[in-house]
């Protein structure tokens, strides 16, 4: 699968999961983990983030989702 739409991927920490979006966005109330050049390691660090803090990955790269729809959640 090619992630040619984001230049790069950022991590988010919200109350309930880590989320991995394309790209960079201004979110309330969300903290931002960190923002990679590559999709594989932005994947790496939020499964790290959420195995420690005992919360699910939404992944919004994969779904295919630039909104709050659908994302996919990773195990």
């Amino acid at each position: 699968m090619s992630q040619s739409f984001a230049s790069f991927f950022t991590v988010y920490e919200t109350k309930d999961a880590i989320e991995l979006h394309p790209g960079c966005r201004d979110i309330q109330d969300v903290r931002v983990i960190c923002s990679c050049l590559s999709y594989e390691s932005a994947c790496t660090i939020a499964q790290l983030s959420a195995n420690l803090k005992q919360l699910p990955v939404l992944d919004y790269v994969v779904s295919g989702a630039l909104s709050s729809d659908n994302p996919s959640t990773v195990s």
